[in-house]
């Protein structure tokens, strides 16, 4: 996605294992500019993000998809991947329970070593793209009994109702806890 640092992230496990990475992203027409003398396209590369430059500076090979849906660049590189010899597409969002759990722990962790202020919670804001942190961080809070009064989930984008509710649903399953006390906007 447009925000994420899993390629980078990838790229350093891969360099410490040995493996290559292949980094998917998306490029968007605004990431090319026009030369006004011949109409001709430039940019590309040069307009990485940062979390795309670190990853090759890590040596991760970067594969630019023209942006759209995330579904649908999550099917363009399965595809892509499926050519390489020996490659392994890690899943998108990383909505596994082992990273549910880490994200619940460290939760509980920091609300352990921070107790008064932890305690003493009004509002919390969580952002939210596949809701696999935000599920481990609300579990978290509920399992070091620091419920918030409110919690509101931001989802970081303007998805249509439909994507609401698929989150909620899926972060209910992930959480092990109800969303009826979190507000998704």
């Amino acid at each position: 996605t447009f925000h994420s640092k899993a390629g980078w992230a990838t790229a350093r496990v891969c360099l410490a294992l040995g493996k290559r990475a292949v980094v998917f992203y998306p490029e968007y027409k605004g990431d090319w500019s026009i030369d006004t003398a011949d109409g001709a396209f430039s940019g590309g590369p040069s307009q990485l993000r940062p979390q795309q430059r670190y990853a090759q500076w890590l040596g991760a090979d970067l594969v630019p998809l023209q942006a759209t849906a995330g579904y649908i660049l999550e099917i363009r590189a399965k595809k892509l991947l499926a050519q390489m010899d020996d490659s392994y597409m890690l899943p998108v969002g990383l909505k596994m329970p082992e990273s549910v759990d880490e994200n619940a722990a460290e939760t509980e962790r920091t609300v352990h070593s921070n107790r008064t202020v932890m305690h003493n919670l009004g509002t919390v804001v969580i952002s939210a793209s596949s809701g696999t942190v935000a599920s481990g961080v609300i579990r978290g809070l509920h399992s070091a009994q620091s419920t918030p009064r409110h919690s509101i989930v931001h989802l970081g984008y303007s998805g249509p109702i439909e994507g609401k509710k698929g989150l909620r649903s899926n972060m209910a399953q992930m959480s092990g806890f109800s969303m009826d006390h979190v507000e998704f906007v």
